[in-house]
């Protein structure tokens, strides 16, 4: 299986403004992607400590426990990469508030192929799955479903609480998925989720082709046809 992965920020802004995440790790058979909420400060932050404690831990979908432990560990890793000592006032007493993202997590239960495949999902990013003529999503499958309020994992208050201060575990959907030899699968932030949905399958065949992706994006935005939002995506294909 080969992975290749795409982020952009959203028009105006630079890469390091991007509040959007992923990760992938082919050998332990994991992908996650995540999208910052661009109302709570260090968001960007937050989304890389979550996608990156999964994919380089040993965490398993498999676990019943797995969200309160990722969280768990995402959260130290957020905290302690923050100087909240340094931050102007008015800043801290943003930060204070936490940080929020929604994230999905797509995992193979045997072997790094992703026949079988379980999703964790919390929010409105997307598992997109290409089969025939047909298109497969979760959460999400309409893309009237997409709103400005989808579910969020929150990070826990910022300092003066520590590193270990308890959160709420956020609402999150499971499901299983297997496989067949010619899907395509993408793992994919809401804007572009919600753009492969509308207008599918013209723009699968632009996500999984080889054109300029910035430029073309680009047009859809300033189209109206997608949100200027961070774009971010990972595609599984298979090395055959």
């Amino acid at each position: 299986m080969i992975v290749k992965a795409f982020t952009s920020p959203k028009l105006g802004n630079s890469s390091v403004e991007s509040e959007d995440a992923y990760a992938f790790n082919t050998e332990k058979g994991k992908v996650a992607v995540a999208d910052g909420a661009s109302d709570s400060i260090f968001s960007g932050l937050w989304a890389r400590a979550l996608v990156s404690s999964y994919v380089n831990s040993d965490l398993s979908l498999r676990q019943n426990n797995f969200l309160d432990l990722l969280i768990n560990n995402a959260r130290t890793k957020w905290h302690s990469e923050i100087d909240w000592d340094s931050l102007r006032l008015f800043i801290k007493n943003k930060a204070v508030a936490g940080s929020y993202s929604t994230v999905i997590f797509l995992e193979s239960l045997d072997g790094p192929e992703f026949r079988h495949a379980r999703a964790l999902s919390v929010g409105d990013s997307c598992l997109l799955i290409k089969r025939n003529d047909s298109l497969i999503s979760f959460p999400l499958t309409r893309y009237e479903d997409f709103n400005i309020t989808p579910k969020l994992v929150w990070s826990g208050y910022g300092a003066p609480f520590t590193g270990d201060y308890r959160w709420n575990l956020p609402e999150f959907l499971i499901k299983d998925f297997y496989l067949k030899p010619d899907d395509s699968v993408i793992v994919a932030t809401d804007s572009v989720s919600k753009w492969i949905i509308q207008f599918f399958p013209d723009s699968w065949d632009i996500v999984a082709g080889e054109g300029d992706l910035r430029e073309i994006f680009t047009k859809e935005v300033r189209e109206r046809r997608m949100r200027n939002d961070d774009l971010t995506f990972v595609r599984l294909i298979t090395d055959s």
